[in-house]
Order: structure tokens, then C-alpha cells, then sequence
């Protein structure tokens, strides 16, 4: 529920993995795993573990990979994000790899909420019970395995909109809807078409690239300065 709080300024010995999904024959390549992952390093200070589910082969000294266990196709392949024993971690942050970062995330990573989502750009997405599924962090004790391990029985066609509406739903059945939306409690969220058209904004941390364009199709400079 909206009264959980944010552990303000210390990690107390918990472990996070950042987490990631890069799904072959989309618009994303490896080379947007290790910039994100570049990323997330050069701007927090918490100790963290990142990780990329994939089905691609991804070079294990740069970035630890875990491959899909099911073959779901493009945005359903982030369910398997939920799945029972894939990270070891107290906590997982995961991002969409279309995130440039530009400012300190260490809030982020110490969102230490039973589940965290971004708030849907889209007014209607959100007066409709949905959650943007670009951001997201949950406590990984077991509790949303429910997610992953119900989708199998579950006819896709029913979810228009995708993992997002999939996953809100699950929650709300969970009793955990509405979860704790990230800009309600972190400033320098953004997305990039609705609030960097005229800049970055002075006091940016997260530009979500949600749908077109891409990062790597636009020319701003703080884009190529950061998303490295």
C-alpha cells in the first residue's frame, strides 16, 4: 500500500540486483545491456549485483546473463523476471533497457518497498488500475512468484496492453494494488517525450525512452553524453 516508506540513506547490509531483459529480434541489442549497465554503476554508490535475462549469448566478463526458461514472446518475456529462484538477492530493481540515466540512482536501488512501479505516462493507463512496467523493484521473498508461475496458464489475448496490464492485475489480486509508484516518492523521473522536448530537466536522474523514439535515434547532446 502508499503508506510504505523508503529506507532513506543506508543499504543496512541488504543486496539489490539490478536487473534487465534484452529479448532477440526486437529493436534492442547487447550493446544496450552494457550501457545500462555502465550506467547504473557510474551513478549510485550502493552494492549491487546486475543481471540481463536473455536469450542471446552475452559476454559473461562484461555482464552476468540468465537465459529465458520459456519462450515468451517480446514484452512477455519480463514476467520470467518473477520467476522463482532467479536471483538470490533480498531486492531487485529492474529497469527497461531504454532508461538513460543522468543523476544518482542510489534512492532507486533503496526502494526497499514490497513492490515499486513507475506511474503510467498515460492518463488513461492510470485511471484504467494499470502500472508502468519500465521501473519496477519488489521484495524478493517469494511473494510475486505468483505472477510468473499463474501467467503459464494464462490466454495472452486478454492483456491487450501487454505485460503491464498482466501484472497490474495479478497485483490487484494480490491485494497489492495500488503499489508505491516511483515518482510519488523520487524527483528526477522522466519521460523523455513528455517532459525533455525543451531539455533536460535541471534536476533529472531517469529519462524513460517508453516506445519511439529510441535512445540511439535521437540527437541531444546530454542523450549521447550520458548513454554511454
Amino acid at each position: 500500500n502508499n503508506t510504505q516508506k523508503f529506507s532513506s540513506t543506508k543499504n543496512n547490509g541488504a543486496e539489490v540486483t539490478v536487473a534487465c531483459v534484452l529479448k532477440s529480434g526486437g529493436d534492442f541489442t547487447v550493446d544496450y545491456v552494457f550501457r545500462l549497465q555502465n550506467m547504473v554503476r557510474r551513478n549510485t554508490t550502493v552494492p549491487h549485483k546486475f543481471m540481463c535475462l536473455s536469450d542471446l549469448n552475452i559476454d559473461s566478463s562484461i555482464c552476468e546473463s540468465i537465459k529465458f526458461s520459456h519462450d515468451y514472446g517480446g514484452w512477455w518475456s519480463k514476467i520470467e523476471l518473477f520467476r522463482p529462484g532467479l536471483v538470490r538477492t533480498e531486492f531487485v530493481l529492474y529497469l527497461d533497457l531504454d532508461s538513460v540515466i543522468v543523476g544518482n540512482v542510489d534512492d532507486l536501488l533503496l526502494s526497499k518497498c514490497e513492490f515499486v512501479a513507475l506511474k503510467p505516462w498515460n492518463p488513461e493507463n492510470l485511471a484504467n488500475g494499470l502500472i508502468a512496467s519500465g521501473m519496477m523493484a519488489w521484495k524478493n521473498d517469494g511473494t510475486y512468484a505468483f505472477i510468473c508461475q499463474q501467467f503459464r496458464s494464462q490466454d495472452i489475448s486478454y492483456y491487450p496492453k501487454g505485460d503491464q496490464e498482466y501484472i497490474s492485475i495479478m497485483l490487484k489480486s494480490m491485494n497489492k494494488y495500488p503499489p508505491v509508484f516511483f515518482q510519488d516518492r523520487i524527483k528526477g523521473i522522466y519521460s523523455y517525450k513528455k517532459n525533455c522536448q525543451q531539455g533536460l530537466p535541471e534536476d533529472a536522474r531517469v529519462i524513460c525512452f517508453h516506445g519511439k523514439p529510441r535512445p540511439n535515434e535521437v540527437s541531444d547532446e546530454w542523450v549521447k553524453k550520458n548513454w554511454t
